[in-house]
């Protein structure tokens, strides 16, 4: 007979091992996925540095700036950024990270200060309309729920 010690070990190990298995981890995208958008973006003297990341289900596009930059360098940063983000650059992405090319549920752009970190604007896109992924794969979603990354919202909260 197995003892009530043993067995709670082992239940403890089997939750840890499954609490592990289900964390995100973050993965830096190579600039080759990005080089045409980090050129034009970084044509701006105010901007520094141009990352990506994703971390399940969300990739993450950090522009890291001069505190002195002005709207409308953000705003051409936000123009250039929702024409960088297609429905076939993401698929690329999705398939460099393992997502078996399903859709990277949520695109965020945050531009931030390259001194001190602090956020200056973020935005956020979605490809489904209702920002939740009802089914894994593109091609299971309802259609009439595809946004395709077109719709995008100033989330930048209010000082």
């Amino acid at each position: 007979m197995i003892n009530r010690r043993l067995l709670v070990v082992i239940a403890v190990i089997i939750g840890f091992a499954f609490l592990m298995s289900s964390c995100s981890y973050t993965k830096n995208i190579p600039v080759s996925f990005y080089q045409d958008y980090n050129s034009e973006v970084l044509k701006d003297s105010n901007v520094k540095n141009v990352n990506l990341t994703f971390t399940r289900p969300v990739l993450t596009i950090e522009v890291q700036a001069a505190n002195s930059i002005g709207e409308d360098e953000i705003a051409k940063i936000f123009e250039s950024t929702k024409s960088f983000v297609t429905v076939d650059k993401m698929k690329a992405i999705a398939k460099y990270v393992k997502w078996n090319g399903s859709a990277l549920g949520e695109i965020d752009l945050i531009i931030v200060n390259s001194t001190n970190g602090g956020l200056l604007k973020e935005y956020t896109t979605n490809y489904y309309k209702s920002g939740v992924v009802i089914q894994q794969h593109l091609e299971d979603q309802p259609p009439e729920d595809i946004d395709g990354y077109k719709t995008w919202w100033d989330i930048t909260p209010d000082e």
